[in-house]
């Protein structure tokens, strides 16, 4: 029905004319598009929404705590990088469980949509453009919609951006003086990509200094500012220097999302397509001179996604938003109003939305290794068994209330960060089989282990006369000592 009122409209006289304007109700029905897919998005493999739930209860009970408590290891240093994001996600599952969840990340959706097109609108001021814009970057942006602290991120970034527009094209200074204000909430909410804001402020920064604009010493006012606040939040300088204080290069190669985007990959083929037909359109109007700011954002960003695969949101949020601004101007208008009738339209979208969300939802928030933690729950408690885990297991199993080896807070084992040891590498070591595991078992003395089947530790485990299987789901099996119930 809306691809039909996009080809035709219906006339008062009841005639059907080949589409030159748009009553502006009908084209806002595809806002409903990304919306809708957000109903397939299946979130229920990332696993750090469980230590994110366990953090929210820590801190709400105990505070922000300095020492990790949630893993087997004692007296590692703690900085917790998205402290009130935790509280916030443990506040609507307990209140509210899955759909909860579900229904705060489509709340992300429809901002996402209504700040790429007040950003459009605001370079094109054609209400068409912006409508593509918003519904197409939307959609690429829910490649990276998950129940994780990034929505916040970049919900930010789109202010930021918008405020930093509308303070170079329409000279708004009065806007950027909440900057500071979306950086003291970027720093409680996700302080790992603090530094992202500021990136995203480098371009426009670059434009007034080249341009020699006198309004450029505002803008560094408020960068100074924004800078001074974000050391107001529960750790101070440690979360503002978090990223030079806590990772390391041995993360890179381990973990995917941080592994460089390549062709080979499918989201890397997803990138290189998006970036040749930016290029393309580019030189297909290349009447129009690219603004500073938008030629450094679309370098930066292409230059940010091809040092890992997890910066391709913000290709997605500082390559789109600009391209519109520079095409033909369209033939197709779009005239306010539209039949009364399409407010029903409307409702009717959202409950079928709703209803189907809500049909979709009871299966969408289920750990991987759910199973195998019910048969641990069953047979076992906590001080009774040491619990080697793998990376991807360790945060639904402390959630559940068992402290494993490790999780997928990656940066908490690292020495860099924890302040005792690499436990990290030498998981790493682990993982490809490198180290010798009667010495590493014997260190810890594991008496549980749940890892994946075919995993270099799980061939060791099944050779070995001091361990037997006990549990088997699939690919993830729970192998049990010998030596436990002796």
């Amino acid at each position: 029905m809306v691809a039909f009122f996009i080809v035709f409209y219906y006339n008062k006289n009841g005639d059907y004319m080949k589409l030159k304007e748009i009553p502006s109700k009908i084209l806002y029905l595809y806002f409903f598009v990304p919306i809708a897919i957000g109903c397939f998005i299946n979130y229920s493999s990332n696993e750090d929404i469980w230590y994110m739930l366990k953090y929210g209860e820590i801190i709400l009970n105990k505070g922000f705590i300095h020492t990790d408590i949630l893993s087997m290891h004692s007296n590692l240093h703690l900085v917790i990088q998205q402290g009130f994001t935790n509280v916030i996600f443990y506040f609507i599952y307990s209140n509210f469980h899955t759909y909860g969840i579900f229904l705060f990340l489509e709340l992300f959706v429809i901002l996402y949509l209504y700040f790429f097109y007040k950003i459009s609108y605001l370079l094109t001021n054609n209400k068409l453009y912006s409508v593509i814009t918003s519904i197409v970057s939307t959609i690429f942006l829910e490649f990276f919609l998950h129940p994780r602290a990034q929505l916040f991120t970049y919900l930010f970034i789109l202010i930021t951006i918008y405020i930093l527009e509308s303070f170079y094209k329409n000279n708004q200074t009065k806007l950027i003086y909440f900057l500071p204000l979306v950086s003291l909430l970027q720093i409680n909410l996700h302080g790992a990509l603090w530094i992202s804001l500021f990136i995203f402020i480098l371009p426009f920064l670059i434009q007034l200094f080249i341009e020699r604009n006198k309004n450029i010493i505002k803008l560094i006012v408020i960068i100074i500012l924004m800078f001074l606040v974000g050391f107001l939040n529960p750790y101070t300088y440690e979360l503002v220097f978090f990223p030079f204080l806590s990772y390391s290069s041995s993360l890179n190669s381990n973990i995917s999302e941080l592994l460089p985007t390549t062709i080979i990959t499918y989201s890397g083929k997803i990138f290189y397509f998006l970036l040749a037909t930016i290029i393309l359109f580019y030189i297909y109007n290349k009447n129009k001179k690219l603004e500073i700011r938008h030629l450094l954002l679309l370098y930066g960003t292409i230059f940010m996604t091809l040092l890992n695969n997890r910066n391709f949101a913000f290709f997605i949020l500082g390559s789109f938003y600009p391209i519109m601004s520079y095409t033909k101007k369209s033939y197709i208008k779009v005239r306010s109003g539209g039949s009364v009738y399409l407010n029903l339209v409307y409702v009717f979208l959202i409950l079928v939305c709703l209803s189907f969300s809500i049909e979709m939802n009871s299966f969408r928030l289920v750990s991987s290794v759910k199973k195998s933690g019910d048969y641990l729950l069953k047979h076992y408690s906590d001080s009774d068994i040491t619990l080697y885990s793998e990376f991807d297991f360790g945060s639904y199993l402390e959630y559940i209330g068992y402290h494993p080896y490790i999780d997928t807070r990656a940066e908490v084992f690292l020495k860099k960060a924890n302040h005792k040891e690499d436990i990290f590498l030498e998981f790493s070591d682990v993982l490809n089989g490198t180290i010798d595991f009667d010495k590493f078992i014997d260190k810890y003395q594991f008496t549980h282990f749940i890892t994946y089947k075919n995993s270099y530790i799980e061939r060791y485990l099944r050779k070995s006369s001091s361990f037997k299987k006990v549990f088997l789901d699939k690919n993830i099996i729970i192998y049990e000592s010998i030596l436990y119930q002796q």
